[in-house]
């Protein structure tokens, strides 16, 4: 070959690698944004559910508004954020595959994802998990959003303030 096309050639080769090292670190900036994503979403679920505990747990028990111990007695998923784990491991193939989403709110999907994230989850919860997951997407909540979350439902509806004294 001649020389000129050896150059050429050499040249295009230094370019390629120039381009796929700036390719790689580029990648790499994306993946350091993505964890940091992730680490924020699970602090901010793990927050959620740590204040929610007691609330599922009297709710499990029978205890606050009827409709929503109703509801909490009527939803399978639901009952898994105060099922032991050994419970959780009990739970049948063919009821994994039949749970879903759908009705849950974003303070409930939260929460299941805590929880099914804990260690000695069965391996069967993961198609679960990952329905959840593309549920709520990659979006982070507000802080406002969390704040609402991190309460009971009937909690954030305050009762109106009393009418002013006549006078």
């Amino acid at each position: 070959q001649p020389r000129q096309v050896r150059i050429q050639a050499f040249q295009a080769a230094q370019k390629k690698k120039e381009d796929q090292a700036k390719e790689l670190l580029k990648k790499k900036e994306r993946e350091k944004e993505e964890a940091a994503k992730m680490a924020a979403q699970v602090a901010v679920n793990g927050r959620i559910a740590s204040s929610m505990k007691k609330y599922w747990a009297a709710l499990s028990n029978g205890e606050g508004d009827v409709s929503e111990v109703r509801r909490f007695r009527r939803k399978p998923e639901l009952g898994l954020l105060v099922s032991s784990t050994e419970d959780i491991k009990k739970i049948s193939p063919y009821n994994w595959r039949n749970m879903g989403c759908s009705g849950l709110t974003e303070q409930e999907l939260r929460c299941l994802l805590v929880r099914l994230g804990e260690p000695g989850m069965p391996g069967q919860a993961d198609e679960f998990k990952k329905m959840i997951i593309a549920r709520l997407g990659t979006k982070s909540p507000t802080d406002a959003q969390v704040l609402a979350m991190c309460s009971p439902p009937g909690a954030a509806k305050a009762p109106p303030p009393p009418p002013p004294p006549p006078g």
